[in-house]
C-alpha cells in the first residue's frame, strides 16, 4: 500500500528497517513499482547512502561530493571521525556548516544529517517529482513540514498549501480500500 499510494517517479521517506526492507523486497524481488524511491531516514546518516540516492537513484539534491563524503577528521577532543571536507550553505539555518550532527543555538536541537538531507532533497526537488512521507515516519523527522502533508492513505504527499490536517478524501478511498 506505501508503494501503491505514490505516483509515478516519487520519492518515499521511510522510518527504517521494518517499513523498508520489505518495499526495497517487493521492488526488487518482485518488480512492483520500481520507479519509486524508497528513502530511508537512518540509512539517510551515511555518506555511502546519500551518494548511492544522489548517483544511482538520482534523488534531487545540491551537495557536491566533497560536501558528502566522510574524511577522517580530528576534532576538537581529540577524536577521528568522517566528515565531508567541505561545508555547504544550509538555507534553512542561513549558515554554512558541514554535514554533520551539529547543535543549533537559535532552536536548541541536535541537527542530524537525515534532517539536513531531507531538507535539501525537498529544496532541491522543488516538487519536481511527487514527495511522501510514510505515516510511519515520526514528526521530529518531517523537518517541521507536518502542515504540508495530505494524507492520501499509508502516506502523506508534500503539497505546497499549509494547513492543519490536510487530506485528499478520493485519494485517501482509494488507496486504503481498492
Amino acid at each position: 500500500n506505501h508503494l501503491m499510494s505514490c505516483d509515478k517517479d516519487g520519492m518515499l521517506i521511510t522510518n527504517g528497517d521494518n517499513d523498508t526492507f520489505p518495499l526495497w523486497f517487493l521492488q526488487n524481488v518482485e518488480k512492483i513499482r520500481q520507479d519509486v524511491r524508497v528513502i530511508n531516514l537512518s540509512l539517510l546518516n551515511a555518506d555511502w547512502y546519500i551518494l548511492q540516492l544522489k548517483d544511482i537513484w538520482k534523488v534531487p539534491m545540491d551537495l557536491a561530493y566533497d560536501q558528502i563524503k566522510g574524511v577522517p577528521t580530528r576534532m576538537s577532543d581529540g577524536r577521528i571521525v568522517p566528515r565531508p571536507a567541505k561545508t555547504y550553505l544550509d538555507p534553512i539555518r542561513k549558515t554554512n556548516h558541514y554535514l554533520f550532527p551539529y547543535y543549533d543555538e537559535k532552536s536548541q536541537k541536535i541537527i542530524r544529517i537525515q534532517d539536513m538531507m531531507v531538507e535539501n532533497i525537498v529544496l532541491a526537488n522543488n516538487f519536481k517529482y511527487p514527495f511522501y512521507f510514510a505515516r510511519t515516519t515520526p514528526p521530529s523527522s518531517r523537518v517541521g513540514l507536518d502542515n504540508h502533508g495530505q494524507m492520501e492513505g499509508l502516506v502523506d504527499l508534500l503539497v505546497p498549501q499549509e494547513g492543519k490536517d490536510l487530506i485528499d478524501p478520493v485519494r485517501f478511498r482509494r488507496n486504503m480500500f481498492e
